[in-house]
């Protein structure tokens, strides 16, 4: 949380999403209950709009 706070006063564009429940590796395991299995789908979406990452199909 301090980390993203000093990066949105310092004016960088940040994302910040917190999940409620897991563990280790809770997302790896895809457990269908937990939001928090989105989190990999979200980091590719940040890398392509941050232009790290080109679009899918587009290799």
């Amino acid at each position: 949380m301090r980390f993203y706070s000093a990066l949105h006063t310092a004016g960088v564009k940040t994302e910040l999403h917190i999940f409620r429940g897991g563990g280790h590796g809770f997302a790896l395991a895809r457990e269908p209950e937990l939001p928090a299995r989105y989190w990999p789908e979200l980091f590719k979406e940040w890398m392509v709009r941050i232009g790290m990452m080109a679009p899918e199909g587009q290799y």
